[in-house]
């Protein structure tokens, strides 16, 4: 399969960028509640993300 990279794509990861830097994404943890740890990996990469319930 031939990729390709249209202008459509590009304002699309535009956008996605733009809204992902605006959005209030990260809070302050609360230490007396309980984390749940999120992760993922496969050959290309590893991802984990901690988060707390109502945050």
């Amino acid at each position: 399969v031939r990729f390709e990279w249209s202008d459509k794509c590009e304002e699309s990861f535009n956008e996605l960028k733009t809204r992902l830097t605006i959005a209030l994404v990260l809070a302050l943890s609360d230490d007396s509640g309980n984390f749940v740890i999120y992760n993922d990996a496969s050959q290309q990469g590893l991802g984990c993300v901690p988060m707390q319930h109502g945050r």
